[in-house]
C-alpha cells in the first residue's frame, strides 16, 4: 500500500455501490501495472541495453504509444530475473499478465457497463488486483512511502523533498544523505524501508504544485522526450512533462539538438556575421516571448527586398535555439526564395536551398519529416501537437495564390499557446496576424551599418575605420552614399564590396558605383516583380502607371485625388479604387498620408512606374495626359482646387463655352471634390454668366439647379440679389422660403446670419411694397394688408433681435448697410400703417446704436416724422413768446405728417415751419377742415418763388407727389397773394 493506492481506496469507499466507483476499481489495477512497469524498467532497462540492444530498441519503440496489453507485455520482458513467475505453476506463468487485456476489453472495450452490472465489474477487477498482489513483488505488498526529490542541501550534503507516506499524510521535510544513494532532482521514488529506494519516474508522477497524481499515457514527442500523462485523482489528459532519458537523437544531418534541448533544422544564414538593423528583432521577441506573446499565432515581417528580413529571422532562430530558458522545443526555418542578388556582381542568380518549399503540400511534408521523422501530408498531427514550436516561412509571396490560401487556413488552426509562425514577405497585403514593417535605414544608420560591414566582413582595423569615417563626413558624401545604397543593407554590402577594391571615397568612385548600379539588375530584383504582382487587378496596374505620369521626380509626392481624376473614377467606384490602391500601399510602393497625399517610396520605383506608363497604348496615354495637363500647373494643390484654378484662368483667355463646361464638370464631381471648392465654382460660374456674359437668366437658372445642393446663406444672398434684377417677387420668395425652411433642412446659421437674413427680407419687401404703394394709388388698401404682414412677420422681429446686439462690434459693414436700408424702408411702412410712434422709436434706436454715418439718415427721418428742425440755431434766449409762436408750437407738436392723394395742384395751406440747415425744407399746415396734418416740402418743391423769400405764416398752393427718388411731399408750390 502506498499514498496513491490509499487515495484510490478512499475513492472506492466513497462511491461504493455506484457506477462512479467502477472506474476506481479499474484504476487500482492499472496503477498496479504501472508500479510494476516502473519497478522493472528502472531495475533492468539499462542492463537489457548492454546484453541485447536490439531488444532494448524494441522496448523503446513499444513504450511510445502502448496499450494496456503492451504494458503487461513490457513488464514481462523487463522481468529479466523472472520475479513474476518464481512462485507460479507453468500454466499460470504461460497466461502471465497479458490476459488482463482480454478482461478489460470484455468489460469496457465494447458497449457500456451500467450500474446494474457493478458487482460483476468490480469483482472482476478486484480479482485481478489480488492476483497482482499475489505475485509477491515487494513494491505492491509492503507499506510504501512515495518521495519527490526536490533539491540538494550542499552544506549537509543531503537531498531534500516531499514525502507522501502510506498512511495518506504529506510532509515537506524529507531528507536523505547522498551517501545512501544518488537521487535525480524532480524524480519520484518509492521506499518501503530505510535506505532502500526505487525510482518510479517517469511512469508515475506526483505534481507537487497541486499534489496531482499521474500515470504514464504515451510519448507525445520522441525528439523532446515529452510524455503525456493521465491524471488518476481527477479528469486531466493534457498534462505533459519532458524526460531526458526519452529524448531520441535529433542530430541527423537535417536537425540539431541544442544544449538547451531545443530541436532546430539546419539552414545556412545569408550573412557572415549578423549586424543589428533598427528595433525589428526586439519587436519580434516581444511577439514570441515578451509582452505580446499571446496576441496571435503569426507575425509578418514585410517590406521591400534587401531590408534584412531574412537575416533578422535567421538570427532570431539561432538565438532562441541557444537560449538557456528554451522558449521553443522546435524551431523550423523554411523558405520559398527562388533567387537572390549577388552581393558582388549585382546580378540576379537562381537558388535552390535544401529548406526550400514551393507548395503547401511540400511545406506540410517537410514539417512532418522534421518533427516526426515521417514524410506525411497529415496536418492534424501538427495542429494538435502540444510541443512549443516556431515555424518560419521566408519569402511567402513566392508561393502561388492557392498555396498561400492553404497556408493561411493552416495557420488559423494553430494554437497560440503552443505554436508561433513568422512570415517574411515583400507584400503587405499578404500579411497574416500581427505585422512589423521593415524600412530602409536613414542616413546615420546607413553609415553605421557600412562601417560595421567593413569591420566584421573585411577586418578593417579601428584606425582604418576612423580614416573611412572622416572621408564619409566630407561634403555631401553621407547623403550620396545613402542615395546610392537606398539605405538597404544588401545595397550597403554591395557598395562596401566595391569600396574595398578602391579603398578611396572620391567623387569619381561614387560616379563609378552609380554606373555599376545602372548596369546591375538591382532594380529588377528589388522592385521588378511589383507590377507583375498586381496581375488580375487592371485598376491597380492603371494606378501604378498613372503615378508614373503624375508624380514629380524631385518630390515623389502628389495627391490621390489626382489619380482618381485622371482615371475618371467616380464616387460609386471608390471602394474598388481604394481596394486597388491599397495593394500598392501594401507592396510598399506608396505611402498615403492622412491629408490625401501619397509619396512614392523611391526614385527607382518611380522610374519603373514611368517605364510601365510609356509601354501603354497611345489611346490610354492620350486620354490621361489631357486631364493631367489641366492640373499640372497647380499639381501641389488639391485636385479640385487645381481644376478650379485652371478654369479661373480660362475666364479671360478661352471661349466661354469651355469655361462654363469646366465649371460644370467641377460641380458634377463626387465627394473627392470638396464642398467649398464646388461652392466657389458655383458662385464663380454665376458671376461669370451674370456680370461677364450678361446672361442673367442663365445665371439664375444655374442657382435654380444647384441651390438645394448648396443650401446656405452665402449662396442665398447671391441668388436673391441676381433674381431681384429680373424678378423681384421671386427674389423675395427665395429669401422667405429659406427663412421658413433652413432649420428644417438642418442648416446652421450664426446669430449674425439670422439677423442679416431678416434684414434682407425686410429690405426687399419694403422696397417692393413701398414702391407699389407710391405707384398704385387705387390699390393702397390691399397694399396696406401686405405692409401689415411685413410688420407682423418680419419687421418687429428684426427690431427685437437687433436689440440683443452690440451693433458697433457685432455686425459687419455689409450687415449694417443692409439692415439700415431695411429699417429706413420699415419706418415708412410703420408710418403708412399709422404706427408713427413705432416709426419714431425705430429712428431713435438707430440714432443711438448705429455709427454716425448711418444715424444721420434716421435723424432726418425722425425730424420729418416729428416736424422738427434737424439743427438748433444759435440765438439769445427770450423771456417771452408771441401768441403766434405759442399757436405755432402747439400746431407743430400736435399735427401729424400726412400724405395726400397725388395730383398736380388744388391743395392749399399755410407755411407752418421753415428749416435752412443742413438743407432747405419745411412743413405746410393743410388748410382743409376735413384733413388735419403737416405736408413736407423742400426747396425743390417751389415753382415761382425763392426759398429765402418764404416765411412762416405765408399762404401757399401746391400739388402732391414725388419730390425725388425717395421723398414725397408738396410739388409745384407757389405763394398766394
Amino acid at each position: 500500500m502506498d499514498y496513491i493506492l490509499r487515495t484510490i481506496e478512499k475513492k472506492i469507499k466513497r462511491f461504493e455501490g455506484t457506477a462512479e466507483a467502477k472506474i476506481y476499481h479499474q484504476v487500482r489495477v492499472e496503477y498496479a501495472f504501472f508500479l510494476l512497469l516502473s519497478y522493472f524498467w528502472n531495475k533492468n532497462f539499462e542492463e537489457i541495453g548492454i546484453d541485447d540492444f536490439v531488444s532494448q530498441g524494441n522496448i523503446i519503440r513499444d513504450i511510445q504509444k502502448p496499450s494496456i496489453g503492451t504494458i503487461a507485455s513490457l513488464i514481462q520482458r523487463l522481468d529479466t530475473k523472472k520475479e513474476l513467475t518464481k512462485n507460479k505453476t507453468k500454466d499460470e506463468a504461460d497466461h502471465g499478465l497479458s490476459s488482463y487485456a482480454e478482461l478489460r476489453n470484455d468489460l469496457i472495450g465494447h458497449g457500456y457497463s451500467l450500474e446494474d452490472d457493478y458487482r460483476n465489474f468490480s469483482a472482476a477487477f478486484d480479482k485481478w488486483y489480488q492476483r497482482l498482489l499475489s505475485l509477491g513483488i515487494e513494491i505492491l505488498n509492503r507499506k510504501v512511502d512515495l518521495i519527490i526529490c526536490q533539491g540538494f542541501d550542499g552544506i549537509s550534503e543531503e537531498y531534500t523533498g516531499t514525502i507522501y507516506d502510506y498512511e495518506g499524510d504529506i510532509r515537506s521535510n524529507w531528507r536523505c544523505s547522498k551517501e545512501i544513494t544518488e537521487f535525480e532532482i524532480g524524480n519520484l521514488y518509492a521506499s518501503f524501508e530505510a535506505n532502500s529506494y526505487f525510482r518510479l519516474s517517469p511512469f508515475i508522477h506526483i505534481e507537487t504544485t497541486d499534489d496531482g497524481l499521474y500515470v504514464y499515457r504515451n510519448i507525445q514527442q520522441p525528439l523532446l522526450g515529452k510524455i503525456r500523462y493521465n491524471r488518476i485523482d481527477k479528469s486531466d489528459k493534457n498534462f505533459t512533462k519532458c524526460w531526458e532519458e526519452f529524448e531520441f537523437s535529433a542530430n541527423n544531418g537535417i536537425l540539431r539538438r541544442q544544449p538547451n534541448g531545443c530541436i532546430i533544422n539546419n539552414f545556412h544564414p545569408n550573412y557572415k556575421r549578423y549586424i543589428e538593423v533598427g528595433s525589428i528583432k526586439t519587436k519580434v521577441y516581444d511577439f514570441l516571448i515578451g509582452k505580446e506573446k499571446g496576441s496571435s499565432v503569426c507575425i509578418t515581417l514585410w517590406g521591400h527586398g534587401g531590408n534584412g528580413k531574412t537575416a533578422t529571422v535567421q538570427k532570431i532562430c539561432e538565438e532562441l535555439a541557444l537560449s538557456e530558458k528554451k522558449p521553443f522545443e522546435f524551431i523550423i526555418f523554411l523558405t520559398a526564395k527562388d533567387r537572390e542578388l549577388n552581393k558582388f556582381t549585382g546580378k540576379i542568380v537562381s537558388i535552390n536551398l535544401e529548406n526550400r518549399v514551393t507548395t503547401f503540400d511540400e511545406f506540410i511534408k517537410k514539417l512532418n519529416l522534421l518533427i516526426y521523422s515521417e514524410e506525411s501530408d497529415n496536418i492534424e498531427k501538427i495542429i494538435t501537437e502540444k510541443s512549443k514550436m516556431l515555424f518560419v516561412i521566408d519569402d511567402y509571396e513566392t508561393f502561388e495564390d492557392v498555396d498561400k490560401e492553404k497556408i493561411t487556413n493552416f495557420i488559423k488552426q494553430l494554437n497560440t499557446t503552443y505554436h508561433k509562425v513568422i512570415i517574411t514577405t515583400r507584400n503587405s497585403f499578404l500579411k497574416i496576424g500581427d505585422d512589423i514593417q521593415t524600412n530602409e535605414l536613414d542616413v546615420s544608420n546607413t553609415i553605421k551599418f557600412l562601417l560595421d560591414v567593413l569591420s566584421f566582413e573585411h577586418n578593417y582595423t579601428d584606425f582604418q575605420l576612423k580614416e573611412v569615417a572622416l572621408e564619409i563626413e566630407k561634403g555631401d558624401n553621407k547623403k550620396e552614399i545613402h542615395k546610392i545604397t537606398l539605405g538597404k543593407p544588401i545595397e550597403i554590402i554591395r557598395f562596401v564590396n566595391c569600396f574595398v577594391q578602391k579603398d578611396k571615397l572620391s567623387a569619381d568612385f561614387l560616379k563609378e558605383v552609380k554606373r555599376i548600379n545602372s548596369r546591375s539588375e538591382r532594380n529588377e530584383f528589388l522592385y521588378g516583380r511589383n507590377y507583375k504582382q498586381l496581375e488580375g487587378d487592371k485598376l491597380a496596374q492603371d494606378i501604378f502607371t498613372v503615378v508614373g505620369l503624375l508624380t514629380p521626380q524631385d518630390t515623389l509626392t502628389s495627391l490621390v485625388k489626382h489619380i482618381k481624376l485622371i482615371l475618371n473614377k467616380k464616387d460609386e467606384d471608390e471602394s474598388l479604387f481604394n481596394f486597388s490602391l491599397d495593394k500598392l500601399v501594401k507592396l510598399r510602393l506608396l505611402e498615403i498620408d492622412e491629408d490625401g497625399s501619397y509619396k512614392v517610396d523611391s526614385k527607382d520605383i518611380l522610374e519603373i512606374m514611368k517605364q510601365e506608363y510609356d509601354r501603354r497604348s497611345d489611346t490610354f496615354k492620350g486620354g490621361t495626359k489631357a486631364i493631367y495637363d489641366r492640373i499640372k500647373a497647380n499639381i501641389t494643390t488639391d485636385t479640385d482646387r487645381a481644376l478650379l484654378s485652371h478654369v479661373k484662368s480660362l475666364r479671360h483667355q478661352s471661349n466661354p463655352e469651355t469655361t462654363v463646361q469646366q465649371y460644370r464638370e467641377i460641380l458634377k464631381q463626387g465627394k473627392d471634390f470638396s464642398y467649398n471648392v464646388k461652392l466657389e465654382a458655383l458662385l464663380d460660374l454665376a458671376d461669370f454668366l451674370f456680370n461677364h456674359r450678361s446672361e442673367k437668366d442663365l445665371a439664375i437658372k444655374t442657382f435654380d439647379e444647384y441651390f438645394d445642393r448648396f443650401y446656405e446663406f452665402e449662396v442665398l444672398k447671391r441668388y436673391s440679389s441676381y433674381s431681384w434684377s429680373i424678378n423681384k417677387e421671386k427674389a423675395i420668395k427665395i429669401l422667405e422660403d429659406f427663412h421658413a425652411k433652413y432649420s428644417v433642412k438642418k442648416v446652421s446659421l450664426s446669430k449674425n446670419q439670422k439677423i442679416h437674413l431678416l434684414g434682407l427680407i425686410v429690405m426687399r419687401e419694403c422696397f417692393y411694397w413701398n414702391d407699389r404703394f407710391d405707384r398704385e394709388y387705387g390699390n393702397r388698401n390691399r397694399i396696406k394688408d401686405e405692409l401689415q404682414r411685413i410688420f407682423k412677420n418680419y419687421g418687429h422681429l428684426l427690431i427685437a433681435q437687433l436689440k440683443s446686439f452690440n451693433i458697433a462690434k457685432g455686425l459687419t459693414s455689409e450687415e449694417i448697410n443692409d439692415i439700415t436700408l431695411a429699417l429706413e424702408g420699415f419706418v415708412d411702412i410703420c408710418y403708412r400703417i399709422h404706427n408713427k410712434s413705432y416709426a419714431i422709436e425705430i429712428c431713435e434706436y438707430a440714432m443711438q446704436n448705429f455709427p454716425e454715418r448711418y444715424s444721420t439718415r434716421f435723424k432726418k427721418k425722425m425730424d420729418k416724422l416729428k416736424g422738427l428742425r434737424t439743427s438748433v440755431q444759435t440765438s439769445k434766449p427770450q423771456n417771452t413768446i408771441s401768441d403766434f409762436g405759442i399757436k405755432l408750437k402747439s400746431a407743430v407738436n400736435h399735427l401729424e405728417i400726412i400724405n395726400l392723394e397725388p395730383k398736380e395742384s388744388d391743395y392749399s395751406g399755410v407755411v407752418l415751419k421753415i428749416y435752412k440747415e443742413p438743407t432747405k425744407y419745411g412743413y405746410i399746415k393743410l388748410a382743409s377742415g376735413e384733413v388735419q396734418g403737416r405736408i413736407y416740402f423742400r426747396e425743390a418743391s417751389l415753382s415761382d418763388i425763392e426759398f429765402d423769400h418764404l416765411k412762416e405764416g405765408d399762404k401757399v398752393q401746391f400739388g402732391f407727389g414725388k419730390i425725388n427718388n425717395a421723398k414725397f411731399g408738396a410739388i409745384k408750390m407757389s405763394k398766394l397773394s
